[in-house]
């Protein structure tokens, strides 16, 4: 199974229903969103795009960029997704470093990905879910081309770099897909879910979230970029699941709190989770005060398509440790690591299992996953 075999097999059993409520508020059934995969897999072939080359996609959210994703499975062409809001010299070198057959720009959200796309003298094409652009990249050479899901690259995400240059994680289909059902499963989605998504499709956190609904057949709500207004207003309306960094629950219910609502009145939120960040006590409390309803945690990495593990507390619990390992992780502490502390507790993280990447593009000897 390929990741667009989960796109297929939601088109095939729920064909009609919503699958994307888009940043613009247009609604796409999983049907369009097949039929927007398609065009979009049938304009990279058209552009040159075989199986193995990479593909960047400078992203906002939305289902343009969705169907890009998508299209790059159904090609067997590996999606590089990136921020729009990078600088031009940052996605040359990913260009440049990735050795990129195509780029694509999700042009339909606007400002940032249309000043890419312009940029680099990308071509604007109407698909069923929205405007893209395209640009293609002479002299790319394609990796060799895996039939077993477990090295077949499907995705490679571009690290933060915060400890130097940012590296390419090249994570397979297998890991993507692993890494979906653990996040479905942790969450508890089912179909009739809408999970509330502004976490950027660029970050392992977002995806990953993407690709277990999809896996569910459910429904997301996309935002190009975090509005606190429309945040707010959707929890009204629609969202039922809602993971976030810590600071946007932060915004959220001061927000709410400045217009006189003290709790979540609407009561369809049925799970919360925060990640991506440090979660502060203090803002866990005030996060399951406002939205009556456990606030949970984890802890992932780019590197293990997001969650290793995960807190299913009760409401009111104090914890606020990352929890338990997630469907498929396997985690230890290594007191006996370099700068290990074992009298404290201190080691090294060590974590196994189908999620963990296979290296890290141009800089690892050999595929074998760990």
């Amino acid at each position: 199974m390929r990741l667009h075999d989960m796109l297929i097999d939601a088109a095939r059993d729920r064909g009609a229903e919503c699958a994307v409520i888009d940043f613009d508020d247009v609604r796409y059934d999983w049907a369009t969103m097949q039929r927007g995969a398609q065009a979009a897999s049938d304009v990279l072939q058209a552009k040159g795009v075989r199986a193995g080359d990479r593909v960047v996609i400078v992203l906002e959210n939305a289902a343009v960029a969705m169907a890009a994703l998508f299209a790059c499975s159904m090609l067997d062409a590996i999606a590089v997704p990136v921020n729009a809001r990078l600088t031009k010299a940052e996605l040359d070198r990913i260009l440049a470093h990735s050795d990129a057959a195509a780029a694509v720009f999700s042009v339909a959200t606007g400002k940032a990905p249309r000043a890419q796309a312009e940029a680099f003298d990308a071509e604007s094409v109407a698909l069923p879910v929205g405007e893209m652009a395209v640009m293609a990249r002479a002299g790319a050479v394609p990796e060799p081309v895996e039939t077993d899901n477990a090295r077949a690259i499907a995705i490679m995400l571009y690290t933060s770099g915060t400890t130097g240059a940012p590296k390419a994680a090249m994570l397979s289909h297998a890991t993507m897909l692993a890494g979906a059902a653990a996040s479905e499963e942790m969450r508890g989605i089912v179909a009739s879910d809408v999970t509330y998504l502004a976490l950027p499709l660029s970050h392992i956190f977002g995806l990953v979230t993407l690709l277990a609904v999809t896996r569910a057949k459910a429904c997301a709500r996309l935002e190009a970029r975090f509005d606190v207004a429309r945040l707010y207003q959707a929890l009204k309306e629609d969202v039922t699941v809602l993971p976030a960094v810590p600071q946007m629950h932060a915004q959220l219910f001061h927000y709410a709190r400045e217009r006189g609502e003290g709790r979540y009145s609407k009561g369809i939120l049925r799970f919360a989770s925060s990640g991506g960040a440090p979660l502060d006590p203090s803002w866990k409390r005030e996060a399951e005060a406002f939205y009556g309803i456990a606030l949970q945690n984890g802890y992932g990495l780019t590197e293990t398509a997001a969650g290793v593990c995960a807190t299913r507390s009760e409401k009111g619990d104090p914890d606020v440790s990352v929890g338990v390992p997630m469907l498929g992780s396997e985690l230890r502490i290594n007191l006996e690591a370099p700068g290990a502390q074992p009298e404290q507790g201190i080691g090294e993280i060590e974590i196994g299992g189908p999620q963990v990447m296979l290296g890290y593009f141009k800089d690892t000897p050999s595929r074998r996953q760990r």
